[in-house]
């Protein structure tokens, strides 16, 4: 209990310091920061220096490529809400740049950056509840990333798409992408997106009812994160670990992982997690049946959420809160509560949350003797029930784990075999080049013999046959080296081939005649002078 409050009392100070609200607000100065709104009282010391860096080189870039990096260092390490703002403006730059006329390469840069940014908006509507055009932006992401062949861009676009399909309760797209997305990671070793992936399967699994596998996945994604000293990552990863280990009653194991998973939260500024972990730890209390101390958490966490216009997390604290309010004999307040958070659990069209909301709602009917409500209510829980958890889900979840554990396996053999092909065209490169050498070696040392033979009396045939084979093995060497850039720009068709060979035969024929006039006076010397 002790460790709680500390939590709290860290929590309060936190808000003191970072977002230090006051009656009247002073807004920052657009003409350096940007954008319109952004108070500065409410970002940490450390978002704040990250911003004035970052647009201290903005204002200094003389190129649209530059500036729209300096605001990636700013979208990289921002974690207040205002975030979204450099999402959009930065948007607007990529737009306006790609209207000029560009070269190939800033053209190719500025496409990538638009894909990020509109993955960027696309998250930015799914946590604002509007699914329809979070997708829209995702596939337009996914688009132009697979046009460009940009594989983490492509594997970031179908774990957005997965965790869309997920709320919406389609759990077969949501591991298929989720899963395509992994081996996708895996295979272009992108350490930080394979965390995120393992994490989110783990959740899949978590929702199930799997918790061996859940734990297992976000176990794994945890060692990444620990290893890339990425703490956001670390705060969710403890953070659903945590909540296998309340869902299985074991209480102190589930505060510890939640107390290191807030305290992280904290300290970057993650509003979004706090409020998560906030409702975590409320859960814990109601377990324990501590309803005041369950009810505070699920409160300050839901005036978090709608601070942030987390929509998902405001239909889930209200949720709560209605729970506890119904277990306290409050029907009418439970109910209003209720009420809300399946008008926003259908809005989004959740099954999760619209399950939650429905089981609530039942209940209360209920108590109000209003049977025909608490039937309909009780059937649109079991139908979002089933739709999440069912035997032909439980199907597909193996499915897919056996298509993956085909495609990773595939996959490996790929990557052994082009290593295999690899190593055989290196040594064949090297066995070429020795005969390449001992070639030219040899042609020097055939021609040095033609300069010194002159010293020798040989017969007319000799002569002859000297002065044709050394031509003859010299042009023949040439073709033979040439041959594979000659076929790259031919194509291999015999007509261009020709063609190439006769130029080259064309080219040497001067210095034939040439050398062959030089040799043939110096070996035929010996025989005038008898």
């Amino acid at each position: 209990m002790k460790k709680i409050k500390l939590i709290y009392l860290l929590f309060i100070i936190t808000i003191l310091l970072n977002f230090k609200l006051s009656v009247a607000q002073t807004f920052a100065p657009k003409d350096f920061y940007l954008v319109d709104s952004l108070v500065l009282e409410e970002l940490t010391v450390y978002e704040l220096n990250v911003i004035d860096s970052c647009l201290n080189i903005y204002h200094g870039a003389k190129y649209d490529t530059a500036k729209i990096a300096a605001i990636d260092g700013i979208l990289g390490n921002m974690m207040h809400e205002d975030w979204a703002k450099y999402v959009y403006l930065q948007y607007g730059i990529i737009e306006n740049a790609l209207a000029n006329r560009n070269s190939k390469v800033v053209k190719l840069s500025l496409m990538e950056s638009k894909a990020i940014a509109l993955n960027n908006i696309g998250y930015i509507y799914k946590f604002h509840g509007n699914i329809i055009l979070a997708m829209e932006y995702y596939l337009r992401s996914l688009e132009i990333d697979k046009e460009m062949g940009n594989s983490y861009g492509v594997a970031s676009t179908l774990s957005n798409i997965g965790s869309i399909y997920y709320n919406q309760g389609d759990i077969s797209l949501a591991l298929e992408y989720n899963n395509k997305s992994l081996a996708l990671r895996e295979e272009i070793g992108d350490s930080w997106g394979i965390s995120i992936s393992l994490n989110n399967i783990g959740y899949i699994y978590d929702e199930q009812g799997n918790d061996k596998k859940a734990i297992e996945y976000y176990q794994r994604s945890l060692n990444i994160e620990e290893e890339l000293d990425d703490y956001e990552g670390i705060a969710v990863s403890l953070n659903n670990i945590g909540a296998i280990y309340n869902d299985s009653g074991d209480y102190g194991k589930a505060l510890d992982y939640y107390q290191r998973s807030i305290e992280i939260n904290v300290i970057i500024g993650n509003n979004d997690g706090i409020a998560g972990n906030l409702n975590n730890i409320g859960n814990i209390y109601q377990g324990q049946g501590d309803t005041v101390s369950a009810l505070k958490n699920f409160q300050e966490a839901l005036k978090i959420y709608e601070k942030i216009d987390n929509k998902d997390g405001i239909s889930n604290s209200s949720y709560r809160i209605g729970l506890v309010m119904l277990n306290n004999g409050k029907v009418d307040k439970a109910k209003t509560y209720a009420e809300h958070s399946m008008m926003l659990a259908q809005g989004l069209g959740f099954p999760v949350n619209i399950r939650d909301a429905a089981g609530l709602l039942s209940n209360i009917y209920e108590e109000e003797k209003k049977g025909l409500q608490a039937l309909e209510m009780h059937k649109l829980y079991i139908i979002m029930r089933d739709s999440i958890v069912n035997e032909e889900v439980r199907k597909e979840f193996v499915r897919q784990e056996v298509k993956y554990e085909f495609e990773k396996a595939e996959l490996i053999r790929k990557q052994k075999e082009q290593e295999e092909h690899r190593v055989l065209a290196e040594q064949k490169s090297r066995r070429h080049n020795l005969q390449y050498s001992g070639i030219s070696i040899a042609l020097f040392i055939l021609f040095g013999f033609l300069y010194f033979a002159g010293k020798f009396t040989l017969p007319h045939w000799a002569v002859q046959l000297s002065l044709f084979l050394p031509f003859l093995l010299l042009f023949e060497f040439l073709l033979i080296f040439i041959g594979p850039f000659v076929d790259m720009f031919t194509g291999g068709e015999p007509a261009y081939n020709l063609l190439v060979n006769a130029s080259i035969a064309a080219l040497i024929s001067p210095m034939h005649s040439f050398f062959e006039a030089l040799f043939k006076r110096r070996l035929l010397r010996p025989i005038n002078s008898m």
